[in-house]
């Protein structure tokens, strides 16, 4: 998702590469926690998304293209994650009892 805003802010804004920038690290850096295993359940990428966009919107001012998608992806993701949380959280769930099983063999 945070992967998204950044391709949503190349598509809008033609200047601003700092902002780019910004949230190109930001993006990434929540893909390298997942990569790293840093965050250790599904909410803690939830929280890691959310404050994505709670910073975007904290240092842009309301009207500004950046806090205007912030709010859109918020509210999005927000949605996206209710209607999938259970999902998510039994595919979490399985894995981790297959990961023990594996360990225990």
């Amino acid at each position: 998702m945070a992967m998204t805003m950044v391709i949503v802010m190349e598509r809008r804004r033609k200047r601003g590469m700092e902002m780019k920038m910004q949230l190109m690290m930001v993006g990434r850096t929540v893909k390298a926690n997942l990569d790293k295993g840093v965050l250790a359940n599904p909410q803690q990428f939830k929280d890691d998304v959310l404050l994505v966009f709670k910073n975007a919107m904290t240092y842009n001012p309301e009207g500004h293209d950046v806090h205007v998608m912030a709010k859109t992806l918020k509210v999005l993701f927000e949605g996206k994650w209710s209607q999938n949380e259970s999902m998510i959280l039994d595919a979490y769930n399985n894995a981790g009892s297959a990961s023990e099983s594996t360990k225990s063999k």
